[in-house]
């Protein structure tokens, strides 16, 4: 609320206290004055204009309802108010527009008590958002909105059902299966090259010359290098152990073999005595106690060399079964990388059948008009690109904008994709053609 000096001195806090009170209806939340407090009025935007006057016998302000009411920006930028008649509001806010009309009021009722003027915003002007969106119209402006949010609120860039014909699909998706078919193949050619390393029993692989000058080879031939290292690691750990029951085993009967020698020994020593024993016995030298004595020891002797002898023989014979599991180890591993190898090679000649097939169909539709015959060459830029038409005095801006582009009311959004969906455009004569936008700068004037 705003005015000149009045001819009559009031205490400022007062006057002001009392005019709040009195126009409570009529004015804003503080809130809301200070979101609107640098916005500039636009055409099409509704404002609320109530005046009211200070009554200083009465010492209360009351309302002047015949002058109040809701107005319209015109397109020009003016607005007609009672008594006043038009005023100007390009490039004005709400509280310039409050001074200026009271003090058109103030010059034309030849007022001497205080006036105060509230103007607020009751709508403002629509934007409107056109072009390749789902939903193009106009809809409500938000202080501080951007071109991201709006494309958002007209339900994002169009995904329509014309987005490709039918030979452009086709186009599409062969050259897709072709580029998965070419992927497949040097994976399964990084595959081939770790099973034959495997199957020398090389620690490297041999990089193919295919491979040589593809990007991504390092990466394939990395995994199968681990592959590869694990492999190798789980095969030698198996084998380790089973060498080391081996040597265990040797060790074990080597030694009972020493043992069952020694008992040998003790045997025939034995059998001697008790050939002496039984010498004497027979000439009376001898009890036959001492007899029997020594033929028990030369039994448990006997039995004992007997379980000694049983004891090498199942050693002997998980010696057997140690080296068995080592043939069957090297053997088994050998069968499953030839196995790998024959299953790699048969599904890289299925790889080559699909590519040729995709190449074919690939062809076939770009023989027939396919508009994306030129992805195989990753040359068609699919961005799309936002023009902003601004009205403004004498007459409109047109730019483009980038995804943060602050919006004003009225402004006109189009969204430009050509190489996406052939869209008609509105006043596309009228506006340039399209070129790469910065990020780096709010919007480019364009003319």
């Amino acid at each position: 609320m705003a005015g000149p000096a009045p001819s009559r001195r009031f205490a400022p806090a007062a006057c002001l206290a009392a005019g709040l009170a009195l126009l409570a209806p009529l004015a804003f939340s503080l809130e809301a004055r200070a979101a609107e407090d640098d916005y500039t009025l636009h055409p099409q935007d509704q404002i609320e204009v109530k005046v009211g006057e200070w009554d200083a016998v009465a010492r209360e302000m009351k309302p002047m309802e015949w002058l109040s009411g809701e107005h319209r920006v015109g397109p020009a930028g003016m607005v007609d108010l009672p008594v006043v008649g038009r005023i100007e509001t390009t490039d004005k806010t709400v509280s310039d527009l409050s001074e200026a009309t009271a003090q058109a009021l103030r010059e034309r009722l030849g007022l001497l008590d205080e006036l105060y003027v509230s103007v607020r915003i009751l709508e403002h002007a629509p934007l409107f958002v056109v072009g390749a969106v789902e939903k193009p119209g106009a809809y409500p402006f938000v202080p501080g909105i951007n071109t991201l949010q709006a494309i958002a609120v007209a339900g994002g860039v169009r995904r329509s059902n014309s987005l490709f014909t039918r030979t452009d699909r086709d186009a599409v998706r062969a050259l897709g299966d072709h580029r998965l078919q070419q992927v497949e193949r040097w994976r399964i050619l990084a595959r081939i090259a770790r099973l034959e390393a495997e199957l020398t029993d090389a620690e490297e692989i041999d990089v193919p010359d295919e491979l040589q000058t593809v990007e991504m080879s390092d990466a394939l031939i990395d995994v199968e290098r681990e592959i590869l290292k694990a492999r190798l690691d789980d095969h030698q750990t198996a084998l380790t152990s089973i060498r080391e029951l081996k040597d265990l085993l040797h060790a074990r009967i080597e030694k009972m073999r020493q043992e069952m020698a020694l008992r040998s020994e003790l045997l025939d020593r034995t059998r001697e005595e008790q050939d002496a024993v039984s010498s004497l016995v027979e000439r009376g030298l001898s009890r036959n106690s001492r007899v029997n004595s020594v033929r028990r020891e030369l039994t448990d002797l006997e039995a004992r060399q007997l379980e000694l002898e049983g004891s090498i023989l199942t050693a002997e014979q998980q010696l057997n079964e140690a080296d068995r599991d080592e043939i069957e180890l090297v053997g088994d591993r050998r069968i499953d990388i030839v196995t790998e190898l024959r299953d790699a090679r048969t599904e890289l000649n299925r790889i080559e059948v699909r590519t040729e097939t995709a190449d074919a169909l690939f062809a076939e539709a770009a023989r027939f008009g396919s508009t994306v015959s030129d992805l195989a060459k990753g040359a068609t830029d699919r961005t799309p690109t936002f023009v902003v038409t601004r009205g403004g005095a004498g007459s409109d801006r047109v730019f483009e904008a980038v995804a943060s582009t602050v919006l004003q009311p009225g402004d006109v959004v189009e969204v430009r994709a050509p190489e996406i969906d052939n869209v008609p455009t509105l006043g596309a004569s009228a506006l340039p053609p399209r070129f790469g936008a910065d990020d780096s700068t709010a919007d480019a004037e364009l003319n």
